[in-house]
């Protein structure tokens, strides 16, 4: 898994993972994140894993779906749903953000 690689790379570099975050429901298309396997690295690398879930967090109450969050309970945190999507729900706006600093 390409997550692994990085994981290994920044500890070859001896920068410090604050957080590995996993995505329970994309706002683009929905995607789930492979959660357990997430959630086992996030474990070897004593890292805090989140798991962020605010459109798909109604999944686990689904008997059809809930499977799909396999993993969402290993989490140290959880983004639920959200109450104010209404205002920008039609609006597509994936991006990420991260700030890499090396260990002193």
């Amino acid at each position: 898994m390409a997550l692994q690689r990085i994981v290994d790379d920044c500890g070859a570099r001896d920068f410090r993972i604050v957080a590995i975050v996993a995505t329970a429901g994309t706002t683009d298309c929905g995607s789930i994140d492979p959660l357990d396997e997430i959630a086992e690295i996030a474990g070897h690398a004593h890292t805090h894993f989140h798991v962020d879930a605010a459109w798909c967090a109604p999944l686990i109450f689904s008997q059809r779906y809930h499977t799909r969050l396999a993993g969402i309970d290993r989490a140290e945190s959880v983004t639920n749903m959200l109450i104010s999507n209404s205002i920008y729900r039609s609006v597509a706006a994936s991006c990420v953000c991260a700030n890499l600093t090396p260990l002193p």
